[in-house]
């Protein structure tokens, strides 16, 4: 069970560096106040730890998981360095949530459940074929599984024959979606509605989306005629991408598939893409513009530990000792870190240069970090050791499925979301972006075979102990009790494993 962090204790800031946007340090974390940490840290001749906490953290909660972690490390024997980082993702997922209650969204739900449901089966795993829709009570009553956290229709699994729908399935649906006049008519509220839908607390409709709808509603065939038409082709849009990512074993469950497909076709920029990539830009702005003002906190910290060790490595003295823990997208802000210490060693000028120093321990949480992005810090790896030994603990499959990230919306975790919607436009062919963290891209059946998932999992499977799942126990360090992509900082036995791999 997940310790409950201390939130209300007074804030220690002398084991925190904290930046802002485009990694900037914070007024509470000047150039001043970061060399006295780091000093501290390495004068108490202790192993050092960089603690990146996740995407979903605000300011409040990441000084509630210091105070919970803090003591642990120290009693421990470790001098703990952490890094609060303005991630923003939060509020945009929690927000996310009100869009259950806006009446298209919901009414385009059920008409595309129906249309799915009557060509690949129902409860019963029988398909009902063309025209023979489940009703309204049916499906209703298959959406009433979210208000208890099950997922609806989770027996349908769509096999289509071909990867394209075919002419007479694409007519199908148009008419399905024409025909639909409740449909049609929230489809026009909701484009014609002022800057808060009804239902919605500041969550808009994808602003292109809405203005070229707005545009096709003044044409002289009437609104009702090109509304439906244009209603229908984003449905069929839809449509497709289900179809496509079920033909190639892509999907994420029926349900949660065509919720993704939606989101990602009229309100992707609303649910967090833009925060998420502005906070995995804002890990790499840290490390960049070396010296200048504003100075960036993970550019200064690698500075004075790189002055650090070129002293140790002239005087022939033992090194520091430093290893990273990274939970969720701290695991990006470890990757950009270590590409940084990669790159500088590179530099005639920098301290870095020709010294051969590493991360001790790496310590990835159920990380966000895409296997793009891992298999090329692993490229830099096997050129020139970045770190000595890697551990990385995470949800297995069925717990990563077992939960709402998202209340009623989305059943999955945040590694889903971001695998599903987070990171799909970097795929579009897709829609389902292979994460590191994420147990299913290492499945033997309709195995992923991209050169980079394939070299990630080479070099996860590589050694026994690489991997920790949730409900393992194996012993010291092996023990995982997380279930849910926030607990890995606040389970017991997944904190007290990732202390013992870290001696």
């Amino acid at each position: 069970m997940a310790e409950k962090p201390r939130a209300d204790d007074t804030q220690d800031l002398n084991y925190i560096i904290e930046t802002g946007k485009d990694g900037e340090l914070e007024k509470n974390s000047p150039r001043a106040h970061v060399v006295g940490v780091f000093e501290r840290a390495v004068q108490s001749g202790k192993p050092i730890v960089l603690h990146l906490h996740g995407g979903l953290v605000s300011q409040k909660s990441a000084y509630a998981m210091v105070n919970h972690l803090q003591p642990r490390y120290l009693s421990a024997g470790y001098f703990p360095i952490f890094i609060v980082w303005h991630t923003g993702l939060f509020d945009a997922i929690k927000n996310a949530r009100e869009l259950v209650n806006r009446p298209l969204f919901q009414r385009l739900l059920v008409r595309l459940l129906k249309y799915f449901v009557s060509r690949y089966g129902g409860p019963t795993g029988k398909a009902l074929g063309p025209g023979e829709e489940p009703d309204d009570a049916e499906v209703e009553e298959e959406l009433a599984k979210r208000q208890v956290g099950k997922v609806p229709y989770k027996d349908v699994v769509p096999r289509p024959e071909q990867e394209e729908m075919s002419a007479a399935e694409r007519a199908d649906l148009v008419q399905s979606v024409s025909g639909d006049n409740e449909l049609r008519q929230e489809w026009e509220q909701e484009v014609e509605a002022p800057e808060t839908a009804p239902g919605g607390k500041g969550l808009q409709m994808d602003e292109d989306v809405r203005e070229e709808a707005l545009r096709e509603f003044g044409k002289p065939e009437g609104k009702a005629i090109v509304s439906g038409a244009l209603l229908a082709r984003h449905s069929v849009v839809i449509a497709l991408r289900v179809t496509r990512r079920f033909f190639k074993h892509r999907d994420h469950g029926l349900h949660t598939t065509i919720v993704e497909e939606i989101l990602r076709e009229l309100y992707v920029d609303q649910i967090g893409t833009e925060v998420w990539q502005f906070m995995k830009q804002d890990s790499a702005d840290t490390f960049e513009h070396e010296g200048q003002v504003p100075e960036r906190g993970g550019w200064l910290l690698m500075q004075l530990l790189g002055d650090v060790v070129k002293q140790r490595h002239a005087a022939n003295q033992p090194q520091p000792i430093v290893s990273i823990v990274g939970h969720s997208a701290g695991s990006i802000y470890a990757a950009n870190l270590l590409s940084y210490l990669h790159h500088t060693r590179l530099i005639p000028a920098s301290p870095w240069h020709g010294i051969p120093f590493q991360i001790d321990k790496l310590v990835f949480l159920a990380p966000a970090a895409t296997c793009k992005v891992l298999a090329t810090l692993l490229e830099k790896h096997d050129a020139a050791p970045l770190f000595r030994a890697f551990r990385m603990y995470s949800l297995a499959d069925t717990d990563e499925q077992g939960y709402y990230e998202v209340p009623v919306l989305y059943p999955g975790s945040l590694l889903y979301i971001i695998s599903g919607l987070l990171e799909s436009e970097d795929d579009e062919s897709s829609g389902d972006m292979p994460v590191t963290g994420m147990q299913r891209y290492a499945r033997t059946t309709h195995p992923f075979a991209e050169p980079e998932v394939v070299k990630v999992w080479q070099f996860l499977k590589s050694k026994p102990d690489h991997l920790v799942w949730s409900g393992d126990k194996r012993g010291p360090g092996l023990n995982c009790d997380s279930k849910k992509h926030g607990d890995f900082d606040n389970t017991p036995e997944t904190v007290a494993s990732f202390l013992h791999f870290l001696k």
